[in-house]
């Protein structure tokens, strides 16, 4: 979590070879996450694709850019499906047009598809998991299967930095809808990574609310609480 020489480091790799299409569009996600500098991680997602037109990694990072910062939603599919059209058995790519799918288009027969095509992919691509998992359950109401996927996503998930905000999705989808099978263990482990500082920003969990109260959660406004807890900023 050094940015600053992260930074210094991103810069000098971009002296040494201005039109490295890699490290332009690595460059314009630190810009993006980190620096949240949108108008520049723009401008350097542009370069990279300028530099390579075809680069899926960088298409499809644009196209979660146009999605969720710019809100442009119709050219952010432009870009997914260049990317797919790029790289079509790309499970990352597949797994994030999915959640398109299901929240701005709302075209759920379209999102399981995408999710099967994903998971075919990379059968064990964790976050694919977790995220087909909570359509199932909140799109679906299909509780079984969405269990078997969280176990999966479990199995293939080991615990770090990186993987603290899937593993923290992951126990909250227990908590809110199995709580009389695992609901204790539940509890223990998201409030372990809460307190951790795991986060999900924006991740909307109102559906699973929703649905929990429907299925008369005992502990509702835990449920609500930890929702709050891991998708808004303190």
């Amino acid at each position: 979590h050094d940015y600053d020489q992260a930074e210094a480091y991103y810069k000098r790799a971009l002296e040494v070879e201005p039109n490295h299409a890699n490290n332009l569009g690595n460059y314009a996600n630190f810009l993006n996450a980190i620096r949240h500098d949108y108008d520049q991680a723009e401008a350097y997602y542009k370069r990279a694709l300028e530099v390579e037109p075809n680069h899926a990694n960088t298409l499809g990072n644009y196209a979660v850019f146009l999605t969720d910062i710019r809100h442009d939603y119709d050219q952010a599919e432009v870009y997914y499906k260049r990317a797919l059209e790029a790289e079509s058995k790309e499970a990352n790519t597949l797994g994030n047009y999915a959640v398109f799918l299901t929240d701005i288009r709302h075209d759920y027969d379209q999102t399981e598809e995408y999710y099967k095509r994903a998971l075919e992919a990379e059968p064990n691509h964790a976050n694919t998991l977790g995220n087909y998992a909570h359509f199932l359950i909140t799109c679906r109401g299909d509780l079984k299967r969405a269990d078997s996927l969280i176990r999966q996503a479990f199995e293939n998930t080991a615990e770090n930095e990186r993987t603290k905000p899937l593993l923290a999705e992951l126990w909250f989808y227990r908590y809110a809808h199995y709580y009389e099978e695992c609901g204790a263990e539940a509890e223990k482990e998201l409030t372990a990574l809460l307190n951790a500082g795991a986060e999900s920003i924006g991740w909307n969990l109102a559906p699973n609310i929703e649905l929990a109260r429907k299925n008369r959660h005992p502990h509702i406004e835990q449920v609500e609480a930890f929702a709050k807890a891991l998708t808004e900023k303190v």
